[in-house]
């Protein structure tokens, strides 16, 4: 049993958990895991480092992957200049890794207006885009906008 006022509620991007959340507690304000969303986009990146040379020393995945998933400030110089490379081996990879790094400022919004406005800009970027994975996660945030602004704050 829950007691007490419940005032928000985090969940994952879901259609039934949203669903759920808004029968069972209809006046909560529904909070987007952030986590699911950067999710989003690593696995993107991970399905699309199987074209790259380099992967194919099995090896070499796990790093690529890490590179790829991290923020270009925290990876070594030697690192971010094979993320160059990478990115000019395969335009998806580099689409990718710009829409999660757009994200990601997106999500270091600290009011409500600063990240619809941020929100706004990223869709209108990245909604049609040519790269199929990159229109996929932004149709999901579309979808959950409402949700998704309380996210980063």
């Amino acid at each position: 049993m829950i007691s007490g006022k419940i005032s928000h509620v985090v969940s994952g991007f879901a259609p039934t958990m949203a669903k759920a959340i808004s029968a069972v507690f209809p006046h909560v304000i529904h909070i987007l895991d952030r986590f699911y969303l950067i999710q989003f986009f690593t696995k993107a990146l991970q399905r699309r480092r199987r074209n790259l040379e380099k992967a194919k020393k099995q090896y070499q995945t796990r790093l690529i992957d890490r590179c790829l998933a991290r923020q270009p400030e925290d990876l070594r110089t030697e690192e971010r200049e094979w993320g160059v490379e990478w990115k000019q081996e395969d335009p998806a990879v580099k689409h990718i890794h710009e829409a999660l790094n757009h994200m990601r400022y997106v999500l270091k919004a600290t009011t409500l207006k600063q990240a619809a406005r941020r929100l706004k800009e990223w869709l209108q970027r990245y909604q049609f885009h040519v790269c199929g994975a990159i229109a996929k996660i932004a149709k999901t945030v579309r979808y959950r906008e409402q949700e998704y602004l309380h996210t980063g704050l």
